[in-house]
């Protein structure tokens, strides 16, 4: 490829050793998709033309001021990777083997596969995930059907894009919540204020019901995130996968301003709570609160797989 592709359309310079693996030269192979933050392609051994699950991938920054999104994204991992419990859940995040000292790329050790369809296992795998977040602290933010994948045996379900992620503050005897929350939300533990990233569409019902109050003339808009933020997230785009309804209209709310997009989308899950098929398991994680019983919770999911 030319100096001119990879300076304008990827912001890194071809002296940049990401072609140099165990002293193997790999060239970018093919294009797997592309978001507002990054490019992202498979990688592939030079004059080898296998198609090698296990080849790596790699994610490319697109703008200059998305590297420190990169350099989180490489914090919060190696944060993980420290902690006691990494090798039992490993399986379920994707493992970076380089990173640009700058931000400027993340390489991923292997390919993964977007979910086709989601498997019981794969929502235990997920719960199993977001419990080791809350157990180290660590809120990912943007838990949404495009961040969940498989392996491309489709053995594990892996969550991605820790970018927006971070290591929160929570205290579990702090029972003082967001603003405007609900009686029934008021003591699950929550985090000091931050400005808001991640996910709007699947966010936490509580979130949007905050965001869609605060007055269009402030620049910056904040949150103080629930300890268990990230599982609500994963029970709406696990509805996402189970309901034709919200994938046929959830994906098409296209506005900038966010106080509408997030009253939009609490129109949406509000309608979705009133199911019966799904009514139990957000009044089941409403109710428990801070003290999450998982097993109940899979309990549930688990009757609609059935």
């Amino acid at each position: 490829m030319s100096y001119k592709f990879y300076e304008s359309q990827l912001i890194i310079h071809p002296t940049d050793k990401i072609m140099i693996i165990n002293n193997d030269e790999y060239i970018l192979k093919r294009k797997l998709g592309q978001g507002l933050t990054s490019i992202v392609y498979s990688m592939i051994k030079k004059n080898d033309n296998r198609d090698d699950f296990k080849f790596p991938v790699l994610k490319l920054c697109t703008n200059k001021a998305f590297q420190k999104i990169y350099l989180n994204e490489k914090n919060i991992l190696s944060t993980l990777k420290e902690s006691s419990n990494y090798t039992k859940f490993s399986h379920h995040i994707a493992e970076i083997e380089n990173v640009h000292v700058d931000g400027k790329y993340i390489q991923f050790k292997e390919c993964l596969n977007p979910i086709k369809t989601l498997k019981i296992n794969h929502v235990y795998d997920l719960i199993d995930c977001i419990a080791y977040l809350v157990d180290t602290n660590i809120i990912h933010r943007d838990v949404r059907p495009e961040n969940i994948m498989v392996s491309y045996d489709e053995k594990y379900a892996k969550l991605i894009d820790f970018g927006f992620a971070f290591v929160s503050n929570v205290d579990d005897n702090d029972n003082d919540h967001t603003a405007a929350a609900d009686d029934d939300d008021d003591d699950k533990s929550s985090t000091t204020a931050i400005p808001i990233a991640g996910t709007i569409h699947f966010g936490l019902y509580n979130f949007l019901k905050t965001v869609r109050m605060i007055p269009r003339i402030f620049l910056v808009i904040e949150y103080k995130y629930e300890k268990w933020y990230d599982l609500a997230c994963l029970l709406n785009s696990i509805v996402y996968h189970h309901n034709d309804h919200i994938k046929s209209t959830i994906v098409y709310i296209k506005t900038d301003l966010i106080q509408e997009k997030a009253n939009r989308c609490l129109d949406i899950w509000a309608e979705i709570r009133k199911n019966e098929q799904y009514k139990k398991i957000f009044e089941m994680f409403e109710s428990m609160n801070k003290n999450m019983d998982i097993i109940k919770l899979k309990n549930v999911l688990k009757l609609l797989f059935e």
